[in-house]
């Protein structure tokens, strides 16, 4: 099953993902040379990094990525969203801040209550 991925690329970074996935020769492309070459060529570019990408699973993107600090992350399913261990762990530390409060709140209306007698 192919998997998406959203990669961030800024000019600056340009030559660390050329250079990141193998592919330099693309920095030497003049289709590629300048912002308005590369917008009119967007379709051809594209074309070359599906291609480029769809070669490797994505545990070989996440290592080539990781390895060149270019920011990027997989596009989950709904059902892969739900299921993320990283969203439970966050759901759970929620309810114990949300337990905490009501603690905490119990515990100074309590106090307050006390203050009155």
């Amino acid at each position: 099953m192919a998997q998406w991925f959203v990669l961030v690329v800024t000019p600056d970074k340009v030559p660390t993902v050329a250079k990141a996935i193998g592919r330099e020769d693309i920095l030497k492309d003049p289709r590629f040379s300048d912002p308005a070459k590369l917008a009119q060529n967007r379709p051809q570019l594209t074309s070359m990094l599906d291609e480029i990408f769809g070669s490797q699973p994505m545990s070989h993107w996440y290592e080539v990525f990781n390895g060149a600090q270019i920011t990027f992350g997989a596009v989950r399913g709904p059902q892969e969203v739900v299921n993320d261990p990283q969203l439970r762990g966050e759901r759970h530390r929620r309810s114990a801040r949300r337990s905490r409060r009501e603690v905490d709140l119990d515990h100074q209306q309590s106090d307050s209550s006390a203050r009155h007698y």
